[in-house]
């Protein structure tokens, strides 16, 4: 009998470093990925599960509108995203292991996923299932400490209070394994070399980049009968607020909590708990790196497949959304550099506005289902993701961007619209003497029987002259006055 199961989602940004320079929108393009022919990664369209009872499930429960952002179509065109799972997990016999002091947990790995998103942004995901550890205080090392993919400082290196001492997959075809005890500086922020490694088998070319700091995201959930009968004592929140292990469990904290004001927790756990099935001994929680559900022996099948479907892919997509806002805000901060001339930079400006247009409407949705416990869940989700706030701001700084190269281009078009002007200025004066002269005529009216005339200014070369002094003078005048206005 399966105890819990915890899903770790490691969401990052992929960067192809040869495309640096080029538009936005080739930046990102999955066209441009250099995949692993060989590789034990396999696309496929049916996420986690070869069922497709599953799979029609979960497209049932999904805005139509949606389905792009959410299931790899197989298609190599035009797509949003793709599928890969690891062939090897169907054996049943990969495992997934960390320690931890003098202790090693070892989990069942029954799915090991890989989604790339044309947004510039992946995820990795492990399902990892536990039939051995009961204890609530072994739930919670777990979520713990197989989330972290990096020490948070330099000090959890040597005294790993955060941090195991080692995490291992084996059944997979390769070596696996990140000794965090032989954490170097030079390795500052880069993920455990299990996580770097599983996504370069798939794709060569690309850098990886983390999303959620130092941890993954973290879904769980986790039969406990003791607790759940203890939680539904009241139809009210007072029981959650009074055992601590609600509060770890929701906010993956092990040992130690680290809000030390009872007020300020309960307000959290307040936030954080939805309450929808508490009658029947089921509760959920969510943080901006949780989501967590825990129950009875006796919870409905339908629950716990809808937690491992449904609900982690609404949590992968927040996390796809949050992911692609930093990757446009960081081609912003790259674009209002001093290092683009003016073509250049309004070529790259208006390939971002295009993909973020299309983020917008095929990728960042603020409602996904029609069902009411999903569109509860999602906006849980949404919110402690501060989504909305962040895409506004996106749009804003896209906005200036924009407004900043149109003044630029204006500018250009006013200075060359002034250059003409300038041109055209030199022939005012001589078309202007020429109308006075009469200068078509300057010939006929010179000539006296086959002479010219006596008068001065009715002599031809007298009137080209001055035409030309004129000329010269109202330029050099309009030249002295434009450059003192300088």
């Amino acid at each position: 009998m399966e105890h819990s199961c915890h899903i770790l989602l490691f969401p990052f940004q992929w960067r192809i470093n040869d495309l640096d320079k080029k538009d936005f929108s080739k930046q990102i393009s999955l066209k441009n990925i250099a995949f692993d022919p060989n590789s034990m990664w396999e696309r496929s369209i049916t996420q986690a599960t070869d069922e497709e009872k599953m799979l029609f499930n979960e497209k049932n429960y999904f805005y139509e509108f949606a389905h792009g952002a959410l299931f790899d179509d197989g298609e190599e065109e035009g797509n949003l995203m793709q599928h890969y799972e690891r062939k090897e997990t169907d054996s049943g016999n990969v495992l997934f292991s960390f320690g931890h002091g003098k202790k090693t947990y070892t989990l069942h790995l029954k799915y090991l996923n890989l989604n790339l998103y044309e947004t510039g942004v992946g995820v990795l995901s492990f399902y990892l299932y536990n039939d051995t550890y009961e204890d609530p205080d072994d739930i919670l090392t777990i979520n713990q400490f197989a989330r972290r993919v990096y020490p948070p400082y330099w000090e959890e290196v040597e005294n790993r209070k955060l941090l195991a001492d080692f995490v291992r997959i084996e059944g997979l075809n390769g070596s696996y394994e990140e000794n965090f005890q032989n954490y170097t500086l030079a390795d500052d922020n880069i993920p455990a070399s299990y996580i770097t490694h599983l996504i370069k088998d798939l794709a060569t070319n690309i850098d990886i980049i983390p999303v959620v700091d130092d941890r993954m995201y973290v879904l769980s959930w986790y039969k406990n009968d003791k607790l759940s009968k203890e939680f539904s004592a009241s139809e009210e929140i007072e029981p959650l607020k009074q055992n601590d292990f609600w509060y770890k469990y929701v906010f993956i904290e092990a040992e130690e909590m680290i809000c030390h004001n009872r007020k300020m927790r309960n307000r959290q756990i307040e936030q954080s708990t939805y309450l929808r099935w508490q009658g029947k001994g089921a509760f959920y929680g969510c943080s901006r790196y949780s989501f967590v559900f825990l129950t009875n022996s006796r919870c409905p099948d339908f629950l716990i497949s809808n937690f491992e479907t449904e609900y982690v892919r609404m949590a992968e997509l927040v996390l796809v959304q949050r992911a692609s806002v930093l990757r446009f805000s960081e081609e912003i901060s790259v674009l209002s550099s001093d290092k683009f001339d003016n073509t250049y930079l309004s070529k790259r400006v208006n390939s971002l506005r295009k993909e973020f247009i299309r983020f917008v409407n095929q990728v960042h949705f603020r409602e996904v289902t029609a069902q009411d416990q999903g569109i509860e869940i999602y906006e849980k989700l949404y919110k402690f993701a501060d989504l909305q706030r962040h895409v506004e701001k996106l749009d804003a700084e896209i906005e200036e961007l924009d407004n900043y190269v149109s003044m630029v281009e204006d500018r250009n078009i006013n200075r060359i619209a002034g250059n003409l002007s300038m041109v055209a200025s030199f022939f005012v004066p001589a078309t202007v003497l020429s109308g006075i002269f009469g200068m078509n005529n300057t010939w006929a009216n010179g000539l006296n029987d086959g002479e010219f005339s006596s008068r001065l200014w009715q002599n031809p070369l007298f009137e080209l002259g001055l035409i030309i002094i004129v000329s010269i003078l109202f330029v050099l005048g309009f030249y002295l006055m434009k450059k003192r206005k300088k």
